[in-house]
């Protein structure tokens, strides 16, 4: 009996523990509230979601060519919102996207647009979510009715999200929307003071706790990982010490 059982108490265990980890995700603001890193997808947005202007695929290509080229906020690995993550990155071509409105939240996680609109922004299918957003600490401003996304459908045509009505379609590549960028992975920003309780500046109270936290004096928790695992830049090591400590001084001066 208790051999029969066990399977199924495996299956609910891994099912608690999905269900756990999606729950808790959510957004949290990086570089002084320039972007938003989101820990389900463990992707980084920027929070102006109308930096792009308005304008065709190949030109929001382009433009996120430019942004990384000036190394913006210090990254150069900026792309388009994907629609389908399987496809393929920074753009990918799929005949069909996952519908976030009517599936399973783990499953929406591969529409990186259609999981900011369900899942980070709580919408729900015919709602507006244009405007300005808070979420936490993280505002989104700007967001815009329709996005072009990374992801394309076919030769002449692109996917595209309306965050109006929450709802992906295909549309010709020479039609004007707008785009939303984001990067992989997490992007520290050294803001570790007060403790605890970051203030969205780094100066040198913040290098002053970035010394006591490599010294061991106190405690590293899950905040102080996300604001102070700055290096190295843009593929954090899960530690703080020395050279983080060296990263953040860098920040502070500048």
């Amino acid at each position: 009996m208790k051999q029969s059982c066990l399977p199924g108490v495996i299956r609910a265990c891994a099912f608690l523990l999905i269900f756990t980890a999606t729950a808790d995700a959510a957004l949290h603001s990086r570089l002084g509230g320039a972007a938003a890193y989101d820990d389900a997808l463990d992707i980084t947005w920027l929070t102006d979601a109308a930096l792009s202007g308005n304008d065709s695929w190949a030109n929001q290509l382009a433009w996120v060519v430019g942004l990384n080229s000036a190394n913006h906020l210090g990254f150069n690995d900026w792309r388009l919102a994907s629609m389908s993550v399987a496809a393929g990155l920074p753009t990918g071509t799929a005949s069909s996207v996952v519908d976030c409105s009517t599936i399973w939240q783990p499953l929406c996680q591969d529409n990186e647009l259609g999981y900011m609109f369900y899942h980070n922004l709580g919408g729900s299918s015919g709602g507006d979510l244009t405007g300005n957003r808070t979420v936490g600490d993280v505002t989104l401003t700007n967001i815009q009715p329709i996005y072009w996304s990374g992801t394309e459908s076919g030769i002449t045509n692109s996917w595209m999200y309306h965050f109006d009505i929450g709802f992906g379609v295909w549309s010709p590549k020479n039609g004007n929307r707008y785009a939303w960028v984001v990067r992989s992975g997490d992007v520290g920003d050294g803001d570790l003071a007060p403790f605890n309780a970051p203030d969205g500046v780094v100066n040198a109270a913040d290098v002053l706790v970035a010394i006591r936290i490599t010294l061991g004096l106190v405690a590293t928790g899950a905040m102080q990982l996300a604001h102070g695992d700055v290096y190295p830049p843009g593929n954090p090591d899960g530690v703080i010490n020395l050279q983080d400590l060296i990263q953040i001084t860098q920040i502070a001066l500048q």
